[in-house]
């Protein structure tokens, strides 16, 4: 219990009590001080979690500042995917590396955790270092990095067998003064799924920042997102990431590239739609041996151009469209497209969807008109 009573006075009596295959539940309220916070799981595989399924319920304050730093949980044994913490909280904690959460040599299970106004040097939130742990219906909330990685650093080995797995999580105003105000990745392959990256800021990469990195990034939405390099993502030193089925809106790279920058890079990206940057180019390539290459993608009426640059060449090529995708509707927030769009599956031949989100509307689109023919109409 959150005020000592109970069984075990601390979460983390509870865990030196338990046993390898235990589930230690939390009730309801809010858990400070030591034993709550600092939490090593030591060699144990467990589960911790709340035990009404509710983060906004459960919450770990961890009281931390830079001069007396301190994390949610420590997991560095070598635990899989059975160890498991789900449904908290975690907020206020500091660390050099992973405010709320290290998984160091480890890959668990982080299911439904809310994570809110965490600060590290690397990883304001979680950092994954030689670990390829699965983060599910994750929340990301105002998270902080002097470094790298504002919501997540993540660090799996090349040549590990498994790749850390990112779905289904919201990052939203975390902020890194280096890369990757969201994600910073490096010397990783993660896959990172149906994610959401909304104001997010960092130096390189507002949203994503791979480096010497190959994720895949897949039916992902960015918007409002802004880096000096790659409002969206930034991906640098022969980085190949692979981006497919994504939807970019109003995204901003202050010195180039507001959608995705690529710097001695050659990412993949495929039926994706990048559209009204407020500053920037959809794509930037900066010279060298590495560029983009594109198909089935929509670039249109970003601030900085659409095909420009050294992708000039793709747009009548594999499919490419520099058209409105006639979002239903935009202004209120609602990315999913018209039954006319030429994203539309029904209307872009063999290329599929194109961006995050389907059909859902059946908009009409806007047609030029004449000053006589609007006259006529109210006769």
């Amino acid at each position: 219990m959150p005020d000592g009573s109970g069984e075990v006075p601390t979460i983390q009596a509870a865990v030196q009590a338990a046993a390898d295959g235990d589930t230690i539940l939390l009730a309801n309220g809010v858990f400070q001080g030591d034993g709550n916070r600092d939490i090593d799981l030591g060699e144990r595989e467990l589960v911790i979690r709340s035990e009404t399924n509710d983060p906004s319920s459960c919450v770990i304050d961890c009281g931390a500042t830079q001069s007396d730093p301190h994390r949610g949980f420590l997991i560095r044994s070598g635990q899989g995917p059975g160890t498991a913490i789900k449904w908290i909280k975690i907020t206020n904690a500091y660390a050099e590396l992973g405010g709320g959460i290290l998984c160091e040599g480890s890959s668990p299970t982080l299911l439904g955790l809310t994570f809110f106004q965490n600060e590290a040097r690397e990883g304001g939130a979680v950092a994954c270092e030689r670990a390829a742990p699965v983060i599910d219906g994750c929340i990301f909330d105002s998270n902080f990095a002097s470094e790298n990685g504002g919501g997540l650093l993540c660090g799996t080995r090349f040549g590990d067998n498994k790749a850390a797995q990112i779905r289904s999580c919201v990052f939203v105003g975390n902020i890194a003064l280096g890369r990757g105000g969201g994600i910073s990745c490096s010397y990783s392959r993660p896959e990172i799924s149906r994610c959401g990256f909304t104001e997010n800021t960092g130096a390189q990469g507002g949203a994503i920042a791979c480096y010497l990195a190959t994720p895949t990034v897949q039916e992902c939405f960015f918007r409002s997102n802004c880096a000096g390099r790659g409002g969206g993502i930034w991906c640098g030193e022969s980085a190949s990431p692979a981006i497919a089925s994504c939807t970019f809106y109003e995204n901003a790279g202050y010195a180039r590239g507001a959608g995705v920058y690529s710097q001695d890079s050659a990412p993949a990206i495929r039926n994706t739609i990048i559209a009204w940057s407020v500053q920037g180019e959809a794509v930037y390539s900066r010279q060298g041996a590495f560029h983009p290459e594109l198909s089935c993608c929509d670039l249109y009426r970003n601030r900085g151009g659409d095909w420009t640059g050294l992708i000039a060449g793709q747009l009548p090529e594999r499919g490419n469209l520099a058209s409105d995708p006639i979002f239903c509707n935009r202004f209120q927030g609602v990315f999913s497209i018209a039954s006319y769009s030429p994203c539309a599956a029904r209307q872009s031949g063999a290329c599929g969807l194109i961006g995050a989100y389907d059909v859902t509307c059946d908009v009409v689109p806007a047609q030029r008109m004449s000053w006589g023919r609007l006259r006529g109409l109210f006769r």
